[in-house]
């Protein structure tokens, strides 16, 4: 008994941590199981997301690209009329590159806010 007391001489502490752990491991779900309580909007909106946040993901890698071909422009063209006509059309696909990220953005942020009445209803 004198060897489970603690330096403060309280042993509940001890017990009471491992009864946390125990209950923590106990609210734990396999990965397979989320899915399992999800409806098919839920599905949906999942696949929503996922389609959302790839079209973010790849808007800065698109960006890059654009930005290459701008640059491009300036130095590949001596004629003044060429070089705007190149860098107008960069310039195009950079506002289609913004409208595109914004939807795509919005889209993940809304279907992840939506969506979190799925994880209540798991929590519940």
């Amino acid at each position: 008994m004198a060897e489970d007391m603690e330096l403060n001489g309280n042993s509940d502490s001890k017990q009471d941590s491992k009864s946390k752990a125990k209950e923590e491991a106990a609210k734990t779900v396999p990965l397979y199981k989320l899915f399992y309580f999800a409806d098919p909007l839920d599905h949906l909106l999942m696949f929503m997301g996922t389609v959302g946040a790839i079209g973010n993901g790849v808007s800065m890698p698109l960006m890059t690209l654009i930005f290459g071909n701008m640059i491009n422009a300036f130095g590949g063209n001596e004629n003044t009329d060429e070089v705007v006509n190149e860098v107008s059309k960069a310039s195009l696909k950079f506002v289609y590159l913004a409208v595109g990220t914004f939807f795509a953005s919005f889209l993940r942020k809304y279907i992840e806010l939506s969506d979190s009445g799925s994880s209540y209803n798991l929590s519940n």
